[in-house]
């Protein structure tokens, strides 16, 4: 049974707060997968915030930064829980809008350290657009999804063994066919 909104973003701050790159990496990829499928915003915002979290907490000079009790830490992480809450309520719009706000504090937190051409929300666009171009969606729809450059996902997936990881490609009857098999199971909770 695939993870509820509300349970993803409850493990995702969990990782966060423990400061795990790979667990938040895995929220990435499962937040991807539900995002190729369902195309529905907020697992886009799921992955995009999962993704950037695990560079942050990564990298040396984020450490204080990404430390429990800090502001950044403490503001991020009482966002994803006020997330969770309204998802818990069914209020979606309202959660979306608080990991809106989330992603915002990234951007802003980052605006502060300017050593990249481009940002991290930007990265984890071309890397979640990249992700389900190597699944075998189209690329116009994964650029039209996703929001990133066509260029820079054609770039990275070039640069990158995502596609021998990925395997084969499906065809569309295929595809079609992993689809609906993923709607019964979810719709048979």
């Amino acid at each position: 049974m695939a993870p509820t909104i509300e349970e993803t973003i409850l493990r995702l701050n969990k990782a966060f707060t423990k400061g795990s790159p790979h667990e938040l990496r895995e929220v990435t990829n499962q937040s991807t997968s539900n995002f190729a499928i369902y195309q529905a915003k907020i697992w886009l915002s799921l992955a995009l915030i999962s993704y950037t979290l695990s560079k942050i907490v990564e990298k040396p000079r984020y450490e204080k930064l990404a430390s429990k009790g800090t502001k950044f830490s403490d503001s991020v992480s009482n966002g994803l829980q006020k997330a969770a809450a309204l998802c818990k309520l069914g209020k979606v719009a309202d959660c979306q809008a608080e990991l809106d706000d989330v992603i915002q504090k990234i951007q802003t937190m980052e605006s502060r350290d300017a050593r990249f051409l481009s940002n991290l929300i930007v990265k984890g666009r071309t890397k979640v657009a990249a992700t389900m171009y190597a699944q075998g969606l189209s690329l116009d729809t994964v650029v039209e999804l996703t929001g990133a450059e066509r260029n820079e996902v054609l770039n990275y997936s070039g640069k990158t063994t995502m596609p021998d990881r990925m395997g084969r490609t499906l065809s569309a009857s295929e595809r079609m066919a992993y689809a609906r098999k993923l709607v019964r199971k979810n719709n048979g909770k």
